[in-house]
């Protein structure tokens, strides 16, 4: 079954999705550059830290990931396989919330 996933919220400051799944999968992967990130999920700081070009990093959530980007256009995301593309815009908050 294809995951929906559907932006709420559109911001300077947030990216909010809705994912209809039983649980949230992010990748961050095709890094060009360094790129600060801060990772909470369901509700707990998970990571913290630089990711450098050719890294990539997931993080798997029941209820939901909180991704804050340094850069967001050194990256590109994946949610449960399903790949969200470049990244725009200036640091900000992608996150990532199980449609209840």
């Amino acid at each position: 079954k294809e995951v929906m996933i559907e932006i709420i919220e559109d911001t300077v400051h947030n990216t909010v999705y809705l994912i209809d799944a039983d649980f949230i999968n992010v990748s961050i992967n095709n890094i060009t550059s360094r790129c600060w990130v801060l990772v909470y999920q369901d509700g707990n700081q998970v990571f913290e830290g630089i990711l450098n070009a050719g890294e990539k990093k997931s993080w798997k959530a029941e209820n939901d990931v909180n991704i804050r980007i340094g850069n967001p256009v050194a990256v590109n995301l994946t949610v449960n396989d399903k790949d969200l593309g470049s990244l725009t815009g200036e640091a900000r908050n992608f996150i990532f919330k199980k449609r209840i």
